[in-house]
């Protein structure tokens, strides 16, 4: 036993000058015996030798490994959620296991999708409040996901099939049946059409506030695009839908803050032919809405908001949709500049 004995250092290394594992003879006979009793780590112990040293001495006398575990861990299942996976029957510890990690939530045997269960959940949650912190997170996730039927272009509502008139009487008369109390119906007057001193200055205020943060429209229009990439090109910052805090308050189409070769605050509106009415195409007393204003009334509008900026020290550039249409980046660099 002493010839065999090893000497290791203290983080257990073998010393310079002594025998090998690979070297170390031991005695089989003794091994095997011991083997019976007891396991293959405190056989290595024993002699001061390394596990694999004694597995491999009793594999080449063909002695059956003892295993762990006392379960059979080469049986293999398919996996209860119903994906034909298979897995092993019992784990390290011996317990049975029907899933493979992370199925339990598959098919059928969910539990969260019994009736029993859901009624439990539903109970649970009620009166929860989420904290600030809990909702962010879930804004965060949600974020640049669509839920619902995502739109396509072209997409076919019906796939090209004609309904009856029948069919379309009975969708009509479940969706006014559906519609609630306060539902706009032709001939209904809101409730505060013509009234004042309904809302507060305060609640007033929030409105505009909230209003103020708000986009609108959602989308910018061709012509505003196609002036933002010139000022792109250009290399000139701007801000798009700022708020205009004045007297006609709304918000500009675009803004350009003072910088290095701009002096003054520049506020460029890109007027669209149809909806700002351009005097060549419409004549004073046209409307485009039914209920809308009046082409005079949308110039003076216009005008209004054009005056109180420049009061407000801004420089104020509009432009036409016919112009920009055609214009160039050095017609548009001209334009800026203020020499057209």
């Amino acid at each position: 036993m002493e010839k065999n004995k090893i000497i290791r250092d203290i983080k257990g290394r073998f010393v310079k000058g002594q025998i090998s594992l690979r070297k170390l003879n031991l005695p089989e006979r003794e091994v095997i015996n011991l083997y019976n009793t007891l396991s293959s780590n405190a056989i290595s112990k024993k002699f001061n030798c390394s596990n694999n040293v004694v597995l491999k001495l009793l594999k080449r006398n063909n002695i059956e490994i003892k295993r762990k575990s006392k379960y059979d861990r080469t049986i293999l299942i398919k996996c209860a959620c119903g994906c034909e996976g298979l897995r092993q029957k019992f784990d390290k510890k011996g317990r049975e296991k029907r899933f493979i990690y992370g199925h339990q939530i598959r098919g059928d045997l969910n539990p969260t999708k019994r009736l029993d269960v859901r009624k439990k959940i539903s109970k649970a949650l009620i009166g929860r409040k989420l904290t600030i912190k809990h909702c962010n997170n879930i804004s965060i996730s949600n974020k640049g996901k669509i839920f619902g039927y995502k739109w396509k272009k072209g997409h076919k509502i019906n796939n090209g099939k004609t309904l009856s008139i029948e069919h379309r009487k009975k969708i009509s008369k479940g969706i006014k049946n559906n519609l609630p109390s306060t539902a706009f119906k032709k001939g209904h007057i809101s409730h505060n059409k013509g009234k004042k001193g309904i809302y507060s200055e305060e609640i007033i205020n929030k409105i505009k506030e909230a209003r103020a943060k708000q986009i609108l429209p959602f989308k910018d229009s061709k012509i505003e695009i196609k002036i933002q990439d010139f000022l792109t090109t250009l290399q000139i910052e701007f801000l798009t839908h700022k708020y205009m805090n004045i007297k006609n308050s709304y918000q500009c189409d675009i803004f350009i803050p003072v910088q290095i070769g701009i002096p003054q605050k520049i506020v460029i509106e890109c007027d669209g032919d149809f909806f700002h009415m351009n005097p060549n195409k419409f004549s004073p007393e046209d409307k485009i809405f039914k209920k809308g204003m009046t082409a005079k009334e949308r110039w003076k509008l216009d005008n209004s908001r054009t005056k109180q900026l420049i009061e407000k020290r801004f420089r104020v550039i509009r432009i036409w949709e016919n112009e920009i249409k055609v214009m160039e980046l050095n017609d548009f660099k001209e334009r800026l500049n203020g020499r057209n």
